[in-house]
């Protein structure tokens, strides 16, 4: 082991100092915002996926122990190198060219020059030796398009610790994905994701580099951070009587840059970290926004969502989460960016906001959001319907809709339309009601195109004799959608749709959780259901989406499967005008499912559990080597996603939600390739009791957990305030249920 300088010290320490150090001299981009609020302190993040090819090999147990090098399935373009090849170490890294079996230190310019090369979701020393600690794990997929490397359950070390007591367990995951068949790829262009559940100590190594997330590279005679996580490096004193290490890093579950509490480019998933190695490189732009998203009242905002795309957009976006004091850090920003600030979950009294800024090479900008209260629509007054009189609260997507306002019998009333750079669409003066005195009505066109205006305003001037004309301005949504019909192409109700989302087009694609802010505060229900017209809608941020559906008594047309679903929609563009189509049968007809191509097969380990067991299951009859998501219905959850073995089989063990129904359930294996299959499942009551005698072992209760519900609120709208940046994809419900 390499001697450590002498100025190495306890407390914040040289590590401390050099980790600002790198900051202040611009060696390490910030490249994710604060840690957002919405993570209490201590509670574990969900972004590690259960994928089984990431436990193909294991590391030795030990401390300081490494690999042989390992094969890539496809190269690496990493900073002016190509790597075919690297090594997993259990210093929290993957190398290239050489292994690495002690964190370095740093001398105030860069890492030694022996510890060159590096990714490194969690850069700290780890001991898999010591009791409890599971083994570091690696593979790449079956089909050659990602590498994986797990720390997950492993214990932190303690290199002075003569009595081998962890300092903590960490669980975290990288993921390296290749990219060179997206258009404009070039081999060796990857995405690399961190993804963090737990991380509870960097180890007890005094004086020593950890600490860090992030990638070095070589830069003669050492190697620099090409870019970290804010917080990497910086040390504080542990408190009083909580033992070994003395010092803990920041980046630790319950601190205030928490690995668990923050996300990059995936906003849908806390503990998330996406980077985009194109060319052998990081986003080049310099400059940087930051500031703080308030309230109407002017109050911090925590955990609301801001996004960043260029005002021309190129399919590019940057996205972070507020952290507890309302603060976002927008990295990697030139030039001028439409930069988009959605209120956090569970506020859904405002209204998005959007600012135009213009960002220089190298500029640190700042820019304050305040998130303002809607204004009412339809104004007081005035009232909105289709063409059959059906009320709606806005204009819908190319449908006519007639407006009628409530004014002096003997004056008059004009309206008109606006786009946000005042021009005005649509304009018209309103016809007298012949029949009700003081009723003036008009219809907006279905052929007025306003959604390719982006966000629009609603004004209405009334005219009274002896009197100064009254304009009401109200904020104006209009309603794009899609619909759920059967082969007769008849609206199908109370079909059930579910909004799912990834960060790439190659998935895995999760079901949105409900409530997110990923949604508009319009609808943020997940999943939905249609009403007698069959359609559905939500707006959205950024990123890759999948629509499905399921209704009583359908299936996919000429399949067995009960669910339908539409192929991957990248956002932006705006996806208008979505159809799915359902085989239903009529009332009192027997569906007879055509036979299956293949033979997939589900059996579960228990017909009857209590809500919060664990739950064994297995099934077979899928491609080797398939993704296949475990879905529980009748409210659809996507309870894991696994991967097929090569023989095309499945066994593992999945949790039922502590707030699960009691009563009859399915639960689901979908395969992306081979379809589904299901089994029936009986979710008993708590309070009740089990005649047939204690439940089985596979159904009791996972030790921990309590039975829990949620509120998650309906709300505002977002889709025409994203519109201007191209950034919204609009499917909502159309009109006011009775």
């Amino acid at each position: 082991m390499k001697p450590r300088p002498s100025s190495m010290r306890r407390g914040i320490g040289a590590l401390g100092a050099a980790g600002i150090a790198l900051l202040a001299a611009g060696l390490v981009p910030l490249t994710a915002a604060p840690a957002p609020a919405s993570a209490a302190p201590g509670t574990p993040a969900h972004a590690v996926q259960d994928l089984a090819y990431c436990s193909n090999n294991s590391l030795d147990r030990g401390i300081g122990v490494s690999s042989p090098a390992v094969a890539l399935p496809f190269p690496i373009g990493y900073f002016g190198q190509t790597h075919n090849e690297l090594y997993v170490n259990s210093v929290g890294s993957v190398s290239f060219g050489s292994p690495v079996t002690e964190p370095g230190y740093d001398d105030g310019v860069g890492i030694s020059e022996w510890h060159s090369e590096q990714i490194a979701p969690f850069y700290s020393l780890l001991d898999t030796s010591i009791a409890g600690s599971e083994a570091i794990t690696y593979g790449a997929s079956p089909d050659g398009s990602t590498f994986c490397a797990n720390w997950v359950g492993v214990a932190a070390g303690d290199r002075y610790d003569a009595m081998g007591i962890p300092a903590g367990t960490n669980s975290f995951q990288l993921l390296i994905r290749d990219r060179s068949a997206l258009p404009g790829g070039t081999v060796g262009d990857v995405d690399v994701t961190f993804n963090y559940d737990s991380v509870q100590s960097a180890g007890a190594h005094d004086g020593f580099f950890r600490g860090f997330a992030g990638m070095i590279s070589h830069d003669e005679p050492n190697a620099i951070w090409r870019t970290a996580l804010p917080g990497s490096g910086v040390l504080i004193p542990a408190p009083e009587n909580a033992g070994l290490p003395q010092e803990i890093s920041v980046l630790t579950d319950g601190q205030e840059w928490a690995l668990t509490a923050g996300s990059l480019n995936s906003p849908g998933t806390l503990g998330r970290y996406t980077f985009n190695l194109r060319a052998g490189q990081l986003p080049t732009p310099s400059g940087s926004l930051s500031g703080t998203v308030r309230d109407d009242r002017g109050r911090p905002m925590p955990g609301a969502i801001v996004q960043a795309s260029p005002s021309r957009y190129n399919g590019s976006y940057n996205m972070v989460t507020t952290d507890a004091q309302g603060r976002y850090l927008l990295p990697n920003l030139e030039g001028s960016q439409l930069v988009i600030a959605s209120p956090a979950p569970n506020t859904s009294y405002l209204w998005p906001k959007s600012v135009q800024v213009s960002i220089l090479p190298a500029e640190q900008k700042t820019a304050d959001i305040q998130l303002p209260r809607p204004n009412r629509v339809p104004p007081e007054g005035t009232t909105l319907t289709k063409l059959d009189g059906t009320l709606v609260d806005s204009p819908k997507w190319r449908e006519a809709t007639i407006m009628t306002v409530t004014a002096c019998s003997s004056g008059s009333v004009n309206f008109g339309i606006y786009a946000p750079n005042g021009r005005r669409v649509w304009s018209d003066n309103m016809v007298p009601d012949t029949q009700n005195r003081g009723l003036y009505r008009a219809t907006i066109p279905a052929t007025i195109d306003l959604e390719s205006y982006g966000p629009v305003e609603l004004r209405i001037t009334k005219l009274c004799p002896g009197e100064l004309g009254v304009t009401t301005t109200t904020d104006l949504y209009i309603d794009p959608s899609g619909t759920i019909v059967d082969t007769a192409d008849k609206p199908v109700a109370d079909a059930t749709v579910t909004l799912l989302r990834a960060d790439s087009p190659e998935g895995p694609f999760i079901a949105v959780e409900e409530g997110s802010a990923l949604m508009s505060p319009n609808n943020r229900k997940n999943p939905d259901v249609t009403g007698t017209d069959g359609a559905f809608a939500w707006d959205v941020m950024a990123g890759y989406y999948v629509v499905e559906a399921s209704a009583e008594s359908c299936h996919a047309p000429g399949s067995t499967e009960a669910t339908v679903r539409t192929d991957v929609l990248p956002v932006p563009p705006e996806q208008l005008d979505l159809k799915l189509v359902l085989e239903c049968a009529e009332p009192g007809e027997v569906i007879i499912d055509p036979a299956p191509e293949t033979t997939l097969a589900l059996e579960l380990g228990s017909d009857s559990v209590l809500p919060g067991a664990e739950l064994a299951l297995t099934g077979s009859g899928f491609a080797a080597g398939e993704e296949i998501a475990i879905w529980l219905h009748s409210t659809p959850v996507v309870l894991a996603t696994v991967t097929a073995d090569p023989a095309g089989a499945v066994a593992t063990t999945v949790t039922i939600p502590a707030d699960a129904a009691a009563g009859a359930h399915r639960v689901e294996l979908r395969g992306v390739t081979s379809g589904s299959v299901f089994a029936a499942l009986t979710v008993a009551d708590p309070a009740g009791s089990n005649p047939a005698g204690a439940l089985p072992e596979a159904a009791k209760p996972a030790p921990g957990l309590a039975s829990t519900g949620s509120d998650m609120l309906p709300a505002a709208a977002l889709a025409l305030l994203l519109l201007a940046a191209g950034t919204v994809f609009t499917v909502r419900r159309r009109g006011a249920r009775a």
